[in-house]
């Protein structure tokens, strides 16, 4: 069971990651494309400042995750020395 809860907690975490690997590259062809110089500029601001919300979600979700596996994993310790 808990190694069901560490594999799901690393498939989020790999998810996230492709994810916001994905999107630097998205900027960086945005940037190298460079044509739309100050239209551009504006959108990759708020595009930047989405991913930063995104990104505190996401961190906060995470600490939520590891939180509730620890503390799984030390009520199970606790019961297992109960027996």
């Amino acid at each position: 069971m808990l190694s069901i809860s560490f594999f799901a907690l690393f498939l989020v975490v790999a998810i996230s990651l492709i994810a916001m690997v994905g999107v630097f590259f998205l900027i960086a062809l945005r940037i190298l494309k460079g044509d739309r110089a100050n239209a551009a500029s504006a959108e990759e601001a708020a595009l930047i400042q989405d991913l930063h919300r995104g990104m505190n979600r996401m961190e906060q979700r995470i600490e939520a995750l590891e939180t509730l596996l620890l503390e799984q994993n030390s009520s199970e310790k606790d019961h297992a020395k109960n027996q």
